[in-house]
């Protein structure tokens, strides 16, 4: 039996002892079923393939940021990554959280003692620091937004050595 993508229109072939979606466990992912609301128990309305899949995938995360007005730059995801605890995720999968946790971030005003040494860290440079989630947000005051980094708190505290700004 053969399948093609819904958008590229590769053609994949299925094995004649295909049944289920999940009896392809540990079989490489080439081509995904479009099912209603993406749900597994609902009828198959297509497909799509790794590739056309990847590439949603990264149009979806551009638009969302254009949508919330923020740019993200690669030293802010590598950041992200190196301090986030969980597993391994793409770039993709990082952008997408940075950007969750970016919005539920709420603007945070350091002591005068950690503002000159950031002044100076940052060139002199204007920026914002929000936070949220265990992680502060340094975001450009330009327009459009944009992240350029993403510090742990590490030793600093919420309501001792910084504040949520009213």
């Amino acid at each position: 039996m053969s399948i093609k993508c819904s958008i590229c229109n590769y053609k994949y072939e299925l094995p004649d002892d295909y049944t289920l979606w999940p009896s392809m466990i540990n079989a490489p992912a080439e081509i995904y079923p479009i099912t209603v609301l993406g749900k597994p128990n609902k009828p198959i309305k297509g497909y799509i393939c790794a590739r056309c899949l990847h590439a949603a995938n990264s149009m979806r995360i551009y638009i969302k940021s254009i949508i919330q007005g923020i740019i993200i730059t690669s030293h802010a995801v590598e950041r992200f990554l190196e301090r986030f605890s969980g597993e391994h995720m793409t770039e993709e999968a990082a952008k997408t959280s940075i950007l969750k946790i970016f919005a539920q971030s709420k603007t945070i005003r350091f002591k005068s003692k950690y503002m000159i040494d950031r002044l100076l860290k940052h060139e002199l440079k204007e920026v914002r620091y929000t936070y949220a989630q265990g992680l502060i947000f340094v975001i450009s005051i330009e327009e459009p937004p944009v992240i350029i980094t993403i510090e742990a708190t590490l030793d600093r505290k919420l309501g001792e050595d910084f504040w949520y700004e009213d």
